[in-house]
């Protein structure tokens, strides 16, 4: 067969990619460096940190396009992401010491590598006192952490590397432990990132995965969370992320932990050889493979790309290569062993193999991380065939050494190199070399890997490694979990019950013949991201003045269940999250839901229009609207604006210049997964008026933008963002420090599986106007790093920081977006929310609807949003009432559900040419007031009627407060 294709022999392409979450992260602490804790007048008074500078000595851009992976041409060269720049650097000899105030000395030394997208370093020796002492490194604007690192992290001297941090500088900061003694830290090497970007984060400080979301183009990927993983739970946890260094650059592939016959879990990890070499040589040194970094549980927690990865931090560092089989005239084998053994606590899965099958079962599955993004499964349930690889050009593997055939879900790409592939029967038959992501996939046949071109040196074989028991005889080997020692399975079927006093939180409890007798189940209750308690019971309530702090108060929460398991005296090991200690117990993942008390929409104007029976009647959706504000609700009488300025944007390096500034920030967009259409109905934001307000002129003007996931546009020629733009002006009346809400002309629908990006543009010049930043939200653990800039008509998007001239803000923007449970909502520029929130809660679920006319019920249970009226007449006043599933936590405040019956209700909303308003209950109500929508009170009655009159007042839109003994009850109202 002669196959002339791409090849994605290379572990990741030239896009652009981001570093998330811990990467080496086993082998560190938490904690807050002092630097951090210290006053500027502290730090600033020992002088300037010392910084060490460490510069290219190559032409960026010339690498990048020698190395790069050119979509529509045959080329097999390495594609690589970066490329370490030697150094010498002592850290003991070159950090200056800080006295703080408090007597602490800390030793701190930045090191920079100008023009870098991301940075690692290398080191030749780490090696850390068994003192107490702790190594922190850490981006200069304090948006990422490493560390603390300890002596439990690396505990002998020799070779080590750290997690990529984003930017071109980074600070390390060592506290000494209680003897005083100085770190052997000797930085061999700075790994310079060229692509990365999107700072994406959790509620803590962390750094940056390669690649996360950048996979899916052309064919959309299939994330491991999906429907389509659930029966590949247990292969999955033995896959991972392979992150590369040798003298070439640095590099990601795929790769696979492999069970052996001798059941010692060996930490023998399977993927392919044009990972290391693409020749017939295997040249990486052994102190640039002592670098490389296996990450494992790199994964998205639900189905949706709008989720972020978890940061479970389990990776071990370190490898030496046991089989290498190279793509040309062999196999393009793999096998690599660990320095160390993975930790039990990473519960990862020592996957099975089958060497002997022909033809592997179907359907069959591959899971990897493509473009360096979350683990990803693709299946194949079609024919499967052997072939060879073929270059094309006279270069190829050995014949019959290749399964062929094509994914039917998902794809592979730049960076699933190395990762296996799998039979229906769950066990490791290939390793992928390459192929087309809308083509033929290749992958090294197991059956050849294992003794095919076995001579006499070890190094061409992989029998002697997987099967050591029987000498390479065994056929087959089923995966296992070391000592049973599965993932930690976290509560399911959560549910959020609200009344209108209390919260009532449930989940299914976890059975107990699914964990060892001797265990212990215990459930830790969260409130917003903060610890609260911990039970015993599937059950756990609080009152509505415990979560918001008032009885009476309206807000949203979001609560979360994690569980903990006892080891009932039992312990593992410490994998090096622990100081030294042994684990006496264990937590899963945490799962969250939101909840909130607010005043729902319960009444509705509803349409009249003739027809051949009588009337058909209509109605919005209720506008349930819930705005949603990354940096809270500070009090509005302290909240302070910091000006945004900035010059014009240049993006670095080959890219264009766009005309436009477009800033967005990312929105958890998974917390819709369920709803039936949620949909972005206004963006809120308030202008900086120390720069130039736009004129009326197009080019001068502010949009309004939104990118929701990816689609292939033919116009730019490959995948592009999902946007939405709408331009707007600022008001001729508009004051500094007002907030500026613009409706969206047609409300967005949202796709909540996909990233959600909103914001705002402007031209892009010297004197462009931004949106302000709040004073007093840079707090350390900022939920992630905003300003984001969508570049260009593929609207990607890219760090603030990778501009020349920009500065990320230490603060947030002034922006709060608005949703809407649909598109059929009624709209209006005087809105009110139900919930706000920093993140998005469920919106209320509509059980029926109940119509009402001249003020008198003539249907009930009505679940569409029309009724054919057949005695109806367009004279007639429609009204509609929403009952709700879990109608008292929609109640207007301090009333209880059987306290409804008697609520008053102000109808019709839109007056007819009698501008008369009929109140319902109106025997409870004590005062009406009608307000202008700016609060100016026009009219007040004590003790109304069922009727009031409201003919004097001139047309408008108005508020209508009802005073009650149980409570206050608004209804907007159109005359």
């Amino acid at each position: 067969m002669n196959h002339s294709f791409i090849s994605k022999l290379l572990a990741v392409g030239i896009v652009a990619l981001s570093w998330v979450g811990g990467l080496v992260a086993q082998q560190s602490f938490g904690g807050v460096p002092a630097g951090f804790t210290a006053s500027t007048t502290e730090l600033r008074s020992a002088g300037a940190t010392p910084v060490i500078r460490v510069l290219p000595e190559f032409n960026v851009q010339d690498f990048k396009t020698a190395h790069q992976w050119n979509k529509g041409q045959v080329q097999f060269k390495r594609l690589t992401i970066g490329r370490v720049l030697e150094t010498s650097i002592d850290f003991s000899r070159q950090a200056q010491a800080i006295e703080l105030e408090s007597g602490k000395v800390i030793y701190r030394l930045r090191v920079s590598s100008p023009g870098a997208q991301a940075m690692t370093l290398l080191y030749d020796d780490f090696f850390i006192p068994n003192d107490g002492g702790r190594l922190y490194i850490y981006t200069p604007d304090r948006s990422a952490l490493l560390g603390a690192y300890t002596h439990e992290t690396h505990p002998k001297h020799g070779g080590f590397a750290n997690e990529p941090l984003n930017g071109d500088e980074v600070i390390m900061e060592y506290e000494p432990g209680r003897t005083g003694a100085m770190p052997t830290l000797l930085v061999s090497g700075v790994g310079y990132i060229y692509d990365a970007r999107v700072d994406n984060g959790t509620n803590k400080l962390r750094m940056l995965y390669p690649g996360e979301d950048e996979s899916g183009d052309p064919i959309p990927q299939i994330g491991i969370n999906c429907p389509e993983g659930a029966e590949w739970q247990a292969e999955k946890a033995g896959v991972c992320q392979l992150i590369m260094y040798d003298e070439e650059g640095i590099g990601l592939c795929s790769g696979n932990l492999m069970n052996n016959t001798n059941l010692d879990f060996k930490p023998l990890i399977l993927s392919a050889a044009h990972c290391i070499s693409l020749s017939t040589e295997q040249e990486v040194g052994q102190e640039y493979l002592d670098k490389w970094t296996f990450v494992f549980h790199y994964e998205k927690p639900t189905c949706s790309n709008g989720s972020i990865a978890l940061n479970r931090g389990k990776s071990v560092v370190g490898c030496q290569v046991r089989t290498f089989l190279p793509f040309l005239g062999m196999s393009d084998g793999l096998l690599l062993e660990a320095n160390t053994q993975v930790p039990e606590n990473y519960r990862v899965y020592y996957n099975g193999w089958d060497r002997w099958s022909v033809l592997p079962k179907t359907p069959a599955v591959g899971i990897h991380h493509p473009m360096g993004d979350a683990k990803k499964i693709s299946i194949a349930d079609g024919p499967i065939t052997i072939g060879q690889w073929d270059t094309g050009d006279g270069e190829a593997g050995a014949e019959k050494a290749h399964f062929v055939f094509q994914y039917t879900k998902g794809a592979t790409e730049g960076g699933s190199s190395g990762s296996s592939l799998f039979s229906a029967e769950h066990l490791v038959v290939g390793t992928l070399t390459g192929g087309r992501t809308e083509g033929d996939d290749f992958y090294g046949r197991l059956k050849f890997h294992w003794d095919h071109f076995k001579k006499n040196d070890t190094i061409d074989c992989m029998d002697i490694y997987l099967d050591p028991k029987e000498g390479g005889t065994a056929r087959r080997l089923e995966g296992t979990w070391r000592n049973g020692l599965k993932p930690l399975q976290p509560v399911s079927d959560f549910k959020i019950q609200v009344t209108n006093a209390e919260a009532h939180l449930s989940w299914a409890a976890i059975d107990k013949n699914t964990i060892p007798a001797e265990w212990k189940v215990f459930y830790r209750i969260y409130r917003n991201g903060a610890f609260v308690t911990e039970i015993t019971d599937n059950k756990y309530t609080e009152s509505r003045e415990v979560a918001l702090g008032d009885k009476a108060r309206e807000g949203s929460v979001v609560y979360g269940v994690q569980v903990r398991y006892d080891y009932g005296g039992k312990t593992l090991p410490d994998d090096g999250h622990n100081e030294g200690a042994a684990y006496t117990s264990g937590e899963s993942d945490l799962i969250e839901q939101g909840a909130f008390w607010g005043n729902a929409v319960h009444t509705m104007p509803a349409t009249a229009k003739a027809s051949s029976n009588g009337v058909l009647v209509t109605w919005h959706d209720p506008a349930n609207l819930q705005e949603v504000s990354l940096f809270g609700y500070p009090d509005p009488d302290k909240m302070e604006f910091i000006p945004y300025k900035h010059p014009k944007a240049e993006l670095k390096g080959r890219y264009t210049t766009p005309n436009r500034y477009n800033l967005t920030v990312r929105i958890a967009s998974d917390r819709f997964v369920g709803e039936p259409s949620p949909t972005l109905y206004a963006v809120r934001l308030v202008p900086d008026s120390l720069i130039n307000v736009p004129d009326t002129k197009d080019a001068q003007r502010y949009t309004i933008i939104v990118r929701n996931g990816t689609e292939r546009n033919d116009k730019v020629g490959g995948i592009a963002g999902i946007t939405y733009e709408q331009m707007f002006n600022v008001p001729q009346d508009w004051k500094p420090g007002e907030w500026v809400t613009v409706v969206l002309d047609k409300p967005f629908r949202i796709n909540p599986m996909n990233d959600l990006f909103i914001g705002y543009g402007i031209t892009n010049n010297d004197n462009a106007a931004g949106v302000v930043c709040v004073k007093n939200t840079n707090d350390a653990l900022r939920p992630y790093v905003d300003a984001f800039l969508l570049s260009g008509q593929r609207a990607i998007p890219y760090p603030e920081s990778k501009y020349k001239g920009s500065t990320v803000p230490e603060e947030y923007h002034a922006m709060r977006f608005v949703f809407a449970p649909s598109e059929n909502v009624e709209k209006h520029s005087d809105f009110t929310c139900f919930a706000k929130g920093k993140v998005p809660v469920p919106f209320p679920k509509v059980k029926s609807y109940k119509l009402l006319k001249n003020g008198k019920v003539i249907a009930e249970g009505i679940t569409a949003n029309e009724y054919q009226d057949a005695t109806g007449n367009t004279t007639d006043s429609y009204t509609v009432e929403i009952v709700y599933e879990d109608g008292g936590a929609y109640a207007p405040v301090g009333v209880s559900e059987v306290e409804r019956s008697l609520e008053p209700v102000a109808y019709p909303t839109q007056l007819d040419a009698t501008a008369q308003l009929y109140v319902e209950n109106s025997a409870e109500v004590l005062t009406l007031r009608v307000l202008t929508v700016d609060g100016t009170n026009v009219m007040q009655i004590d003790q109304p009627g069922r009727v009031v009159d409201l003919s004097t007042l001139p047309a408008g839109r108005y508020v209508v407060v009802m005073q009650t003994a149980a409570g206050t009850f608004t209804q907007y109202i159109t005359k």
